[in-house]
């Protein structure tokens, strides 16, 4: 996550408990999965995420984070 010159490092995870971590299903990583029809030139699919910043960033300013993901 940025803000400004800041940043913070987290991971992305599929249980509430963040144990489960999300990536391309390699090295113990968990995938998400789902389908969908394309009826028209835009189409959503919800999928529940969780995040968890990682520790020792003791030296992160107090400021709005902000990040963007596409999966």
């Amino acid at each position: 996550m940025v803000s400004g010159s800041d940043n913070l490092t987290y991971n992305l995870y599929k249980d509430s408990g963040c144990t489960q971590v999300l990536g391309d299903g390699s090295a113990s990583t968990y995938t998400l999965s789902g389908s969908m029809t394309l009826v028209s030139s835009s189409a959503t699919n919800d999928h529940v995420v969780y995040s968890r910043i990682a520790s020792g960033q003791n030296t992160a300013k107090a400021h709005t984070y902000n990040d963007s993901l596409l999966i």
